[in-house]
Formats: structure tokens, C-alpha cells, sequence
């Protein structure tokens, strides 16, 4: 992100913190922000055609979670669950639509 853009974002992000164990969001949720992981880390997973759980990706900082729903704008394709207490920074999606307006170089950083 160019200085202008990497200074509005840094305004919009707000400070979370979760314990280990606690649900970010579930699979199927509708897409209210983007999460990008501070301190902690995340697991991703689904469901598979059985209903059992499978992880598919292990989230640390600075990687981000929850993004693709939320520039799709679809329902969540999966959940996210804090494996280890965790301090992320919440970008809603108005602040994520705003952000986006003013400074569309931001979308492809997302994406």
C-alpha cells in the first residue's frame, strides 16, 4: 500500500483480543470484517461431507483472516477459531468499503 492508504487503514483497524479456543466467526456467517492477526494465531477449517471439522490453514501474524467473504461478499466459506490468545485488528466492512473508496489500490492488497 502507498503511505496515504497504509495511514488511512492503520486509523480504521480496531483492536481485538480473544482467548485461545474462542470462534472468530463460523463457517456460513455473513462477512462483517476482516481480521488481521497481531499477536496469537488462528485455525481455519470446514466441514466436509460427513459434518467433520478439517483445518485447512494455520494463520500468524501479520497474515490477515476472513478477507475473500468479505471481498466477495459472500457468507463465510469457513470458520476461524484462536488457537493460542490472540490480539487481531478488526477491520469492519464499512470502514473496509470507505477504505476501498478513497484508496482502490487497497482491494488488490486484500485480494
Amino acid at each position: 500500500l502507498d503511505e496515504g492508504a497504509a495511514r488511512a487503514l492503520a486509523d480504521l483497524l480496531e483492536p481485538v483480543t480473544l482467548p485461545g479456543g474462542a470462534l472468530l466467526f463460523a463457517e456460513g456467517d455473513s462477512a462483517d470484517a476482516l481480521y488481521v492477526v497481531k499477536t496469537g494465531a488462528v485455525g481455519v477449517s470446514v466441514r466436509d461431507a460427513s459434518g467433520r471439522e478439517r483445518r485447512i490453514a494455520r494463520v500468524g501474524p501479520p497474515e490477515t483472516v476472513g478477507e475473500m467473504a468479505l471481498l466477495s461478499n459472500a457468507p463465510r466459506s469457513a470458520a476461524a477459531t484462536i488457537l493460542r490468545d490472540a490480539t487481531l485488528l478488526r477491520l469492519p466492512r464499512a470502514s473496509f468499503d470507505a477504505l476501498a473508496a478513497r484508496h482502490p489500490a487497497a482491494m488488490l492488497y486484500f485480494a
